[in-house]
């Protein structure tokens, strides 16, 4: 009776994550990302009812059965430390897994950042001084601003703001 127990609460677990999860998606209001996709993009009215359901309810309810499997194996057998690791890693993977394309975005700027950085120290070094600095008399060239260039990555495209000389 205790396994049972134990397993049931590792499945409300993984459907409370998957709940709080797809909630978070719904009502923050994310960075809007274009897809690189084509054609259908509306599951229910591109592939039979049954696949639709089969693919529904293997995405919501994986983490549910995952953890609940964790708890069977782990009841009496793993000490109480093992536990622990197994189910926040296994917890902490089931809301990156629903997060992951809306926070991919975000580490755009952890990209953007050390670019438009070593864009900028190539350009003074270039030009033999570094940024709000004074030219010296006998440079020819200077900075003029920056312009906006849009980078396409892994990810997403990424809009960078390039400094730019005449």
């Amino acid at each position: 009776m205790s396994r049972l127990l134990v397993a049931v609460l590792g499945f409300v677990w993984g459907l409370a994550l998957t709940w709080v999860s797809l909630y978070v998606v719904n009502h923050v209001h994310w960075l809007v990302v274009q897809g690189h996709s084509s054609g259908c993009s509306d599951m229910e009215h591109c592939s039979p009812r049954i696949q639709t359901l089969l693919v529904l309810f293997g995405t919501l309810l994986w983490p549910s059965v995952g953890l609940a499997t964790v708890n069977i194996v782990a009841f009496k057998r793993w000490s109480t430390r093992k536990w622990a690791f197994a189910f926040c890693f296994g917890s902490l993977f089931v809301v990156l897994f629903y997060l992951s394309g809306f926070i991919a975005p975000v580490f755009a700027a952890f990209k953007k950042a050390p670019i438009e950085l070593a864009l900028g120290a190539e350009l003074g070094h270039h030009l033999g001084y570094p940024p709000g600095a004074e030219r010296t008399r006998d440079a020819t060239n200077q900075r003029n601003g920056k312009s906006g260039k849009t980078v396409l990555t892994d990810d997403a495209p990424l809009r960078l703001d390039i400094p730019s000389r005449p």
